[in-house]
């Protein structure tokens, strides 16, 4: 389940990341391009917690999200400067419908596979595990693509400072003037620093889709169970003849 939300939270910031220093694009339109992610992710939660609801079974829901997810981490390393928008749009889309299948279903999975009467400890575990895999996963992203990108700029002969300050640097980045070559070097050290990122959530994606395996089947259908219950009481009805409700309609 940590896994998941280190996911997540780690696309949703160097996702854009890209955009803004790669593809040199504002932080609107950032936010424009993350639309397919949200229009996905959003519809595929609601339709997989129905089927799953139907079918009884989530084990489905999150297999399936696993393989999406590791395989969109995959296609991410095909993104450069130059990746047409019908590509990076529609690998966001697939994306968002992983994501959705992964948060629905381990939710469900949560709820179905802890004792009774710790439902309640379970939704809080899975909202604190969901803030500590924010932390996590831009933590991790960030070491990552700096020690990336330290590598790439050692090899073209660049000072490896410029790791350290990626995102301040960008206004800079884009000062300089198009066909430089030392623009376009910059450029790849960006591209390289983000595939190490990509890369990596791809390996975490792929483990924790192999050991989402050995996951057991647990029957939704069971009785909620707590100290607290609601019980009704049956107010005795007096017996009124007809005669006594006939003068009383006839008194109104």
């Amino acid at each position: 389940m940590l896994t998941s939300f280190i996911q997540l939270y780690g696309n949703l910031y160097y996702i854009p990341l890209y955009f803004i220093s790669v593809r040199d694009f504002s932080p609107i339109r950032t936010g424009i391009a993350l639309f397919p992610v949200l229009f996905s992710l959003l519809p595929s939660a609601i339709v997989v917690g129905n089927l799953i609801s139907r079918f009884n079974a989530f084990r489905g829901a999150i297999w399936a999200g696993w393989v999406i997810t590791t395989l969109v981490s995959g296609l991410m390393l095909l993104w450069n400067e130059h990746t047409p928008t019908a590509v990076w749009a529609t690998i966001l889309v697939i994306g968002g419908i992983g994501h959705g299948l992964l948060l629905n279903g381990q939710n469900i999975a949560a709820q179905a596979i802890c004792k009774p009467r710790d439902e309640g400890a379970a939704a809080t575990m899975y909202a604190l595990l969901r803030g500590f895999g924010m932390a996590v996963g831009v933590a991790i992203g960030g070491s990552i693509f700096q020690n990336v990108m330290k590598i790439k700029l050692r090899q073209l002969g660049l000072p490896e400072e410029i790791a350290n300050q990626a995102e301040s640097y960008i206004p800079v980045l884009h000062q300089l003037p198009d066909g430089l070559p030392l623009k376009e070097s910059l450029m790849g050290a960006y591209v390289y620093g983000l595939h190490g990122v990509y890369g990596s959530f791809c390996g975490i994606a792929g483990l924790a889709g192999l050991v989402s395996i050995l996951l057991q089947h647990y029957d939704l259908n069971r009785k909620l169970e707590g100290e607290h219950t609601l019980e009704t009481t049956a107010w005795p009805i007096p017996n009124v003849s007809k005669s006594e409700r006939h003068d009383h309609a006839s008194s109104r």
